[in-house]
């Protein structure tokens, strides 16, 4: 990695850490404030020693400034593939960054994948530039981008159609300067020439007619299709939709023809493109006409339960419905054929196709599909049939929990998707969440993710509890982030569940992380509410835990308790461990309020006089010391920044990072005082302060 990459590195640490954050804690949340506003100063002293600062991703590399970071370190990866998976090519930071915006960045990057909309416009934030991931080529590819590559491909299309007709035939009194007004991304896909009257629809179907004409068509259509095939969905849609409208001006007889032109594997990757570009039901075309021309026999059955697939788009998940019938269409393509299906052939066919996708049941580990034992088997077509009549019998109850319990609970939630009224989907969500089926998904060996995401984001709030077990016994640590993530979002409904068991033997781990989501569930909960479900009193004795994580935690949480408050913090500024000590120091400057016990005030003093404590502590502690505003408070600053010089008068101390820290809190809490602005003079003066007010010295202070 070189120098300039290596520099970069603790920024995107720090945009690493307030993604995490932000997907941990709300919107406004201290420590989320904390996060953004540590990064826009790291973001702004780069931007200004360096004027912009550009990240962007290609081929899952993330570039900083055009040069390749190393993909050695999890923060480069991480952000790497979060950017592409949500079709972001590039951001660029420039002069004028906001706070403002870029929390907004932080918020967009740290959405779920399940989040995402391809089509929906990104944010204009200022002094951020955010592009798509340019299908061709890496770049800030806005859309005025897109629809310029889009013409592009329009017009070679033209190009090679035309020059493919033969001077004999009637193209050949196409003007050239028609091809510029070809179908493009704001043109229609029929128009070609308003001279000649020649559309493009009629110059493929002349091309047709003759065998040269027709493979340089051909080849110019395939050529279209596989770039586009590989643009971003939105460019796809768009040129998918033109696509249509221009096949729909061309008869059968005359596509067959193109298609007759190529080799069968030329026809298959063409297909193979198409599938990914053109709406759903115009595959159902181009697929019977594959079949034509090459001489295969399609089951009509099968065509038939295609088509059923294609019609139910409208009141099911259309993603979902349009990625089957691709997927299912694509399988055809890639070699599969019935020439005089027997029947029990053709019956399994029939049963394979009758899965609504073709990811509904996932691969074993060792790649092959799982086979079903017949009572399973069975169960799947009552679960099926429960959601395409929208009704849960009496038969669906014991199909759905004999899945859920033989490990194919995901594949059932996905199912319960597709039903067509909400009572229907929870209905489904509750019968397959048995604990059985939460111990297959999160306990299993080797575990896995995706599957165990499913099951947790179909898991009804009310059935949090089966989660602690999980939480506690899980052995993937992204398994327990999972887990940590989806009782978080439950939000303060399970406070009494987690107090509860908080007053139960466990061990401290799951003690750690309990008291960690009770924090986070009840951030923002009132401090009446929250005494009454959760009483703080067997909480104090986790200050006594011989584990310092769970000390840690514990005054984290019992700071949100105003009565308790106080001396939960002097118990934790006593503390022998670092980590404790500076938890209780950070959530003090997190509330954002004044603390005014003095003995909590006192021992921050004390940690900030003690040399051997690392720098950070200190200061930290002298912040959060200088917000009471105590007259000892004052004192202290002043005795630290100062010398005494001849006649009692006050010099400045030799500034080291303390000792400007210390000026820089006297000018934000203390400017008034008659003591102190003599000394933020001779601070101005030797330019450890900049400007003349309290407000000023609040923004350096931050």
């Amino acid at each position: 990695m070189s120098s300039a990459s290596s520099a970069v590195l603790p920024l995107l640490s720090g945009l690493a850490l307030a993604i995490a954050r932000r997907r941990s804690y709300g919107n406004t949340h201290p420590m989320v404030v904390q996060a953004d506003e540590a990064l826009s100063e790291v973001f702004v002293r780069h931007i200004e020693a360096h004027a912009s600062l550009t990240l962007a991703v290609a081929n899952r590399d993330l570039l900083v400034n055009g040069e390749v970071m190393s993909g050695n370190t999890a923060v480069v990866r991480d952000l790497a593939a979060r950017l592409h998976g949500m079709g972001i090519g590039a951001i660029r930071v420039e002069r004028g960054l906001t706070l403002g915006a870029l929390s907004a960045l932080v918020a967009l990057l740290a959405r779920r994948q399940t989040e995402v909309d391809d089509a929906a416009p990104f944010p204009d934030l200022q002094g951020i530039v955010i592009g798509r991931i340019d299908f061709e080529q890496l770049g800030l590819a806005d859309e005025a981008t897109l629809r310029a590559e889009g013409e592009q491909l329009w017009h070679t299309l033209a190009t090679r159609t035309l020059e493919g007709l033969s001077p004999r035939s009637e193209a050949a009194a196409l003007p050239a300067a028609a091809v510029g007004d070809v179908p493009s991304g704001s043109h229609d896909p029929l128009a070609a020439s308003a001279t000649s009257g020649l559309t493009l629809a009629d110059a493929l179907a002349i091309a047709a007619s003759d065998p040269r004409a027709a493979w340089a068509a051909f080849a110019a259509l395939s050529d279209l299709a596989n770039r586009i095939a590989t643009a971003p969905r939105t460019l796809r849609d768009t040129v998918g939709a033109q696509l249509d409208a221009l096949f729909a001006g061309v008869d059968d007889e005359a596509l067959s023809a193109l298609l007759a032109s190529a080799s069968d594997n030329a026809v298959a990757r063409f297909l193979s493109a198409l599938v990914e570009i053109l709406p759903a039901p115009a595959v159902i075309r181009w697929l019977n006409l594959s079949a034509q021309t090459s001489g295969r026999e399609l089951s009509p059955h099968m065509l038939r339960i295609i088509t059923k697939m294609t019609a139910h788009r409208s009141s099911r998940s259309r993603d979902a419905a349009d990625h089957a019938v691709r997927e299912t269409v694509l399988e055809l393509i890639q070699g599969w054929e019935v020439i005089e299906p027997n029947p029990m052939e053709h019956h399994q066919l029939l049963d394979t196709l009758a899965h609504w996708s073709a990811n509904d049941l996932h691969p074993t580990s060792d790649g092959q599909t799982v086979q079903l034992d017949p009572i399973s088997h069975e169960a799947v077509r009552l679960v099926q049939m429960a959601c395409e009549i929208d009704v849960v019998s009496h038969d669906t109850v014991p199909a759905v929990r004999h899945l859920a319990d033989h490990g194919l609970g995901p594949q059932v939630l996905a199912w319960a998707e597709l039903a067509a009224s909400q009572a229907t989907r929870d209905r489904l969500r509750g019968l397959t969440v048995t604990p059985q089926a939460i111990a297959k998904a999160l306990l299993g060996t080797p575990f896995d993710a995706a599957e165990a995401k499913q099951l947790l984001d179909g898991l009804p709030d009310e059935s949090a509890p089966l989660l602690i077990e999980p939480l506690e016994r899980c052995e993937s640590r992204t398994g327990r982030r999972l887990i940590y993530d989806r009782l978080q979002r439950a939000g303060p409904a399970i406070v009494p569940m987690l107090h509860q068991r908080l007053t139960q033997p466990a061990p401290w781990y799951l003690v750690r992380n309990l008291l960690g989501l009770l924090r986070d569930v009840c951030v923002d909960l009132a401090p009446a509410a929250l005494a009454t479900e959760a009483p703080p009193g067997p909480l104090l004795l986790f200050q006594t835990h011989e584990q310092p994580p769970v000390r840690r935690e514990a005054v984290r949480v019992l700071v949100l308790y105003p009565d308790v408050r106080p001396a939960a913090l002097r118990r934790a500024l006593d503390d022998a461990n670092a980590e404790v000590r500076l938890a209780a120091i950070e959530v003090m400057l997190a509330l954002g309020e004044a603390i005014p016990q003095r003995e909590v005030v006192s021992r921050l003093l004390a940690i900030a006089d003690q040399e051997p404590i690392d720098l950070t502590t200190r200061e930290k502690a002298v912040r959060a010391a200088a917000r009471s505003r105590h007259a000892e408070v004052r004192e202290w600053l002043v005795e630290h920044a100062t010398r005494r010089g001849l006649l009692k008068s006050r010099r400045l101390a030799p500034v080291t990072p303390l000792v400007r820290t210390a000026l820089l809190q006297l000018a934000l809490h203390f400017g008034e005082h008659g003591e102190v602005a003599p000394i933020l003079v001779l601070a101005r003066q030797a330019g450890v302060l900049s400007g003349s007010s309290s407000a000023s010295a609040a923004a350096v202070a931050r």
